[in-house]
């Protein structure tokens, strides 16, 4: 015989205390840092990307366009509904 073990899931110690089930657009948004914004966050933009070029200039005379080594983030931005008791913005 065979010894298995079960294996539980417990996300009750992963819930806020205060849910608001009245507003449906919510989703879970998990930032190390900002443990609290994690049940209340009704949006997130995707951040753009971009990589500056060099040009380097060949024997023939010609320019070539290389990547650079330089990355440029766009800002990351997130919109929530602050708690009852304001735990999420006091955080940030």
């Amino acid at each position: 015989m065979t010894n298995r073990q079960i294996t539980t899931a417990s996300w009750a110690g992963n819930l806020p205390d205060n849910l608001s089930y009245l507003a449906p657009t919510q989703f879970e948004l998990l930032v190390k840092k900002l443990p609290n914004t994690k049940y209340f966050a009704t949006g997130v933009n995707v951040p753009s990307v971009s990589v500056a070029e060099t040009i380097s200039a060949t024997s023939l005379g010609a320019s070539v366009k290389l990547p650079g080594d330089k990355i440029t983030f766009g800002e990351l931005t997130i919109s929530f509904i602050v708690d009852e008791n304001m735990e999420n913005w006091t955080e940030l």
